[in-house]
């Protein structure tokens, strides 16, 4: 009996869904520091606290354009 599916499936995505892909996980990135930078502003915390969420989310684009570099280069 025939195989319903070809098995000769790509594992990766189709370049098509990359750049969708891409996009999805900087708008998720940038959602969280968004977040996290006005949790650190109007909540009742400590002004280095502030400043550590706000390293952190300048540090959270330069790595995921690192890892989509990366992605795309595989």
């Amino acid at each position: 009996m025939e195989p319903r599916f070809p098995l000769n499936v790509p594992s990766r995505p189709l370049p098509k869904f990359r750049f969708f892909y891409s996009v999805t996980a900087l708008l998720l990135v940038l959602a969280v520091a968004a977040v996290s930078a006005v949790f650190a502003l109007y909540a009742d915390v400590p002004f280095p606290v502030t400043i550590a969420v706000a390293v952190l989310t300048v540090a959270a684009l330069p790595l995921f354009l690192a890892w989509t570099a990366l992605y795309y280069a595989t």
